[in-house]
């Protein structure tokens, strides 16, 4: 048995037990996998590459509105066509008067968005498949590893059923376990080179011939590095441990770790007590799988009204009757002829109750917020605007979980990952020992802020009939730090507005020039009386006016 068996059969303990606690998320999430998410992973169902995968699904409105539903989170949450967030530092005040510290900052976020719209990343692509996840079960998984060959980020969204949760004490995942299929080919190709795999039974097994095409299961745990040895920099003693084990021989093929936590896990809504969260699938399958059944019979009874069932006596026709169209049918003089069997069922009822269904199934996934389909009158671009950030502001909870949970770990994964490989200038020295924020500025973000901004607007169209009466009214506002505040709220970009020092030099400048014009106005005055004497004086003869006193 191999030196590093002890620890392998700690961690399959540890999965046995989290995995079976799953057992009920398992029964759930497939039903929804199968009606709503057909071409994902599978839970406690085996299927053959290449199956059919929609056998069961009469009506597809699940499918397509958890692909509206996916479509209008990444639109409002993370758009790839425009910015969705920027770095701050929030302890840091009078920001705008530091120019040096805000081009690092807009350095720093152009570097991050160059990672997530690199091809190679596959940022767009996981994040859309993890909106997907998240529509359909509640739970998404979005990983996020640096590529040693290739030299850059990339991301990858897994199948849900591989991965296997625990919390910590506030509620943060922080332990997973990925059980996932190795062939003895990929085993030999991924882990050889660790020096773990050699002289273990698993290594006997991969080295057999007849084994080549044999799927093994293992197991990655990781988690927060409870045996940490501070002051050592192996892969062994970082923040976050990884262990990965052979389930059947209990091998260790790999003990590493990471220096941030490399997944970010989040849920649409979560209940108290529970790990695993709940998305809108969750909400409405019972009807989706009585939609299934109503559609079924619908196709049914219709097949039966436009091609009935032919009622003909038991002698007097000759066998087989064709129904095809121009056939002949022979029968004995005398007998009754050929009738159709009346179809009474009530289609209409059917109908109206299968759309019933497929509205609240729409309702459920928010489609009708994120698409917009019924308009009941013509709505100005201002309505339209202030309906869109209503329905933001709705969602505004589940929307913020996204930002805790999702968006906000990627982010700082992404800083850390480009900070660690020497792909981002040093801070300005000011500074240097200031702790990064993010700044959402996605639709969803600024329909929570556009509060401020409309409240800021209302006030001002208040008071500014009292302003033209009384002027001085004005002077209660700060109105540099309200257009800062408001620009702020409706998602100014900070390189357009001026800082403090460069307005105080712009006012100051404006003020002698204004005072330059006002000297000139007065001068100009006594210049022409001046010029008038001159005058006057050389009408005659170079005296004063009306000649020598």
């Amino acid at each position: 048995m191999a030196a590093n068996n002890p620890l392998g059969a700690k961690v399959l303990q540890t999965f046995g037990l989290v995995k079976s606690g799953r057992q009920i998320w398992d029964g759930n999430y497939q039903d929804i996998k199968e009606l709503v998410r057909p071409d994902g992973g599978n839970f406690n169902r085996m299927t053959t590459p290449g199956q059919r995968r929609f056998d069961n699904i009469y009506d597809g409105t699940a499918i397509t509105a958890c692909e509206d539903f996916a479509g209008g989170l990444h639109a409002y949450l993370s758009s790839p066509t425009e910015r969705w967030f920027e770095l701050t530092i929030p302890s840091f005040k009078d920001i705008q008067n530091y120019p040096e510290v805000l081009a690092w900052l807009e350095m720093v976020s152009d570097k991050i968005y160059d990672v997530y719209a690199d091809s190679r990343s596959g940022f767009n692509s996981a994040l859309h498949e993890l909106y997907l996840d998240l529509g359909a079960f509640g739970t998404g998984i979005l990983f996020q590893e640096w590529d040693d060959k290739g030299q850059h980020i990339y991301f990858r969204n897994h199948a849900l059923g591989e991965f296997y949760f625990q919390e910590n004490s506030v509620g943060v995942v922080d332990s997973i376990f990925h059980y996932f299929d190795f062939t003895a080919r990929q085993i030999m190709m991924e882990y050889e080179k660790d020096g773990l795999l050699a002289g273990t039974d698993l290594w006997k097994q991969v080295c057999a011939p007849e084994n080549a095409l044999k799927m093994f299961k293992l197991v990655r745990h990781i988690c927060p590095n409870g045996n940490r040895a501070y002051g050592k920099l192996d892969s062994s003693n970082k923040a976050i441990s990884s262990t990965t084990v052979c389930e059947s021989t209990m091998d260790v093929l790999r003990i590493s770790g990471y220096d941030m936590f490399p997944a970010s896990v989040t849920r649409w809504v979560k209940i108290g007590g529970e790990t695993y969260g709940r998305g809108p699938a969750s909400t409405c399958i019972p009807d989706i799988m009585a939609l299934q059944t109503m559609e079924r019979t619908l196709l049914k009874a219709g097949q039966k009204a436009v091609d009935p069932p032919v009622v003909i006596p038991n002698d007097g026709f000759m066998e087989p009757i064709s129904m095809a169209p121009g056939s002949i049918i022979y029968k004995e003089p005398g007998a009754e002829k050929l009738e159709s069997f009346e179809f009474k069922g009530n289609l209409q009822f059917g109908v109206e109750q299968c759309t019933q269904k497929r509205e609240y199934i729409k309702t459920c996934f928010h489609s009708d917020w994120f698409k917009r389909f019924h308009k009941t009158r013509e709505q100005s671009a201002t309505e339209v605007t202030d309906d869109r950030d209503e329905m933001l502001r709705m969602l505004s909870p589940m929307l913020g979980r996204q930002q805790g949970e999702l968006l906000g770990p990627t982010i700082k994964r992404t800083y850390q990952l480009l900070h660690e490989h020497g792909l981002i200038d040093p801070a300005p020295g000011i500074i240097a020992k200031q702790k990064l924020g993010i700044a959402y500025i996605s639709p969803a973000a600024r329909a929570q802020q556009g509060v401020k901004a409309d409240r800021m607007s209302r006030f001002m169209q208040d008071i500014l009939p009292l302003a033209q009466n009384d002027p001085t009214v004005l002077d209660a506002i700060d109105t540099d730090n309200m257009l800062q505040v408001y620009a702020t709220t409706r998602g100014v970009p900070r390189s357009i507005l001026r800082n403090v020092k460069d307005i105080t030099a712009l006012r100051a400048n404006r003020a002698k020039q204004q005072q330059m014009q006002q000297a000139a106005q007065t001068a100009e005055p006594a210049s022409k009386s001046v010029l008038n004497l001159a005058q006057a004086q050389q009408a005659n003869g170079g005296g004063a006016p009306g000649g020598p006193i």
